[in-house]
């Protein structure tokens, strides 16, 4: 079998496990009360991406999507919302990656990155003028909610270009030092625990409970859902790197 079969296999299996957890989140997932179950959908995804790198792992996160939106009692706003959850989770290490690829490519990279990593807070504040200035143009607080679902979606894009252009340079096996991936799980978390406020409050809460998003934001306070989405984030990192490589995983079939 080549390697490109190998993985387009590979990707198949992680697809199905994600999905496997996704029907099975209620029994043994963990409600948080506010829509959001805290699972292992996304562990399978990040194994992805410890094995097989970016573009791979975003295949996995789409295909999930996709099925998740035709099988599962969420349907598409729970399909939706998993899928940016989980975009921070392999941007964020992929950045890292490309960045410490060649030192001479340290200033470029490092600014992408910044840019990348920082695209979500930028449109934390463009979307606080949408309900609030430009509210009268668009009267519509799902524009809002989107945004930064939008702006991973656009970071994935952008991304995938420069991992199709540098990926095979990139050592897979630097991620496995605990200071390594502690701060790109840390930068993950930030990104994925802001996008997920906005995201819940401007769109999957009022779509999901039937109320304002005023009244959501009195039932469910920030940092609820801040807290449970940085748990989440944790546990799926933490669970995909120690398969990946304390079980070594990666060395073993792994093709970076």
């Amino acid at each position: 079998m080549g390697m490109k079969t190998f993985r387009m296999v590979a990707v198949a299996l992680f697809s199905a496990a994600a999905v496997i957890f996704q029907l099975l989140h209620g029994v043994i997932g963990i409600p948080t009360g506010f829509g959001m179950t805290v699972d292992l959908v996304g562990m399978p995804i990040l194994l992805a991406f410890f094995l097989f790198g970016f573009e791979s792992a975003l295949a996995v996160c789409v295909l999930v999507a996709l099925i998740v939106t035709l099988v599962s009692p969420e349907t598409w706003l729970g399909a939706s919302m998993k899928f940016a959850a989980t975009l921070p989770m392999i941007l964020a290490p992929a950045l890292w990656l490309l960045i410490s690829k060649k030192k001479n490519d340290f200033g470029r990279l490092g600014a992408i990155m910044l840019l990348t990593l920082t695209l979500p807070l930028i449109l934390f504040v463009f979307s606080g003028l949408i309900n609030t200035s430009l509210k009268p143009f668009t009267n519509n607080i799902v524009v809002e909610g989107i945004a930064p679902i939008i702006g991973l979606l656009l970071s994935s894009l952008f991304i995938s270009h420069l991992w199709a252009k540098y990926g095979h340079e990139v050592k897979m096996s630097s991620l496995a030092k605990s200071e390594s991936i502690i701060i790109v799980t840390a930068l993950a978390l930030l990104v994925r625990g802001v996008s997920m406020v906005v995201a819940n409050y401007y769109y999957a809460g009022p779509i999901f409970f039937g109320i304002s998003t005023e009244k959501f934001m009195e039932t469910v306070p920030w940092y609820l859902i801040f807290g449970w989405n940085v748990i989440q984030g944790a546990i799926e990192m933490g669970f995909a790197w120690a398969i990946a490589f304390k079980f070594k995983f990666s060395q073993y079939y792994g093709s970076m």
